[in-house]
């Protein structure tokens, strides 16, 4: 099964991934990886959002600051997001 998805891997141009799978798989950890997109990033706290910039050459951040911030279990605000710290 890994060597199946190395050799998908290695021929894809894109890949649509959560960014907590993203830091823990290491088969697209071993991949050299262009460009991240986070969507909603205005709901992905920071910690999240870093988790993608330490592999990724460049990082692109969509989002609407005037919609809801990151949100932990049960209602409570989280922490700051990284779209809403750059702008």
């Amino acid at each position: 099964m890994e060597k199946a998805r190395i050799e998908v891997l290695g021929i894809t141009s894109l890949i649509y991934i959560t960014s907590c799978s993203f830091a823990t798989d290491k088969i697209i950890r071993d991949f050299n990886i262009q460009r991240v997109i986070i969507d909603e990033a205005t709901m992905a706290n920071e910690i999240q959002s870093f988790l993608c910039l330490d592999k990724a050459k460049q990082i692109v951040l969509i989002g609407d600051d005037k919609q809801l911030g990151p949100v932990l279990k049960y209602g409570v605000r989280g922490p700051t997001s990284m779209f809403e710290r750059l702008i």
